[in-house]
């Protein structure tokens, strides 16, 4: 019986496969890019308020406690409304649930 070492050894690589050749994905980079910039904007809609909490409570006339409530309100709602366009995502046509996202 061979050990797991030596059935991985036994596998041969990709590229001799192709004959020693590399593939390139065409578009490989621009959808890493594009996947890395989603994210980074995923995790900066919900940094925001932070940093205008301030301007809003002096626009609006309130206290630090009624402008701090702003975060805790928009992550409920995160928290809620997350799966319900998790299932829209697999029953809906996907521009209409981004839509009404």
């Amino acid at each position: 019986m061979k050990s797991d070492d030596e059935s991985i050894a036994a596998v041969p690589p990709l590229g001799d496969a192709l004959g020693g050749r590399t593939v390139a994905m065409p578009g490989a980079r621009a959808a890493l890019a594009l996947l890395l910039l989603i994210n980074l904007m995923n995790y900066v809609d919900r940094q925001i308020l932070s940093a205008v909490e301030r301007p809003i409570g002096d626009e609006f006339h309130v206290t630090e406690a009624a402008t701090g409530w702003l975060a805790t309100a928009f992550l409920l709602a995160y928290m809620v409304f997350s799966p319900i366009f998790g299932v829209m995502a697999d029953r809906v046509r996907r521009w209409r649930s981004s839509a009404a996202g």
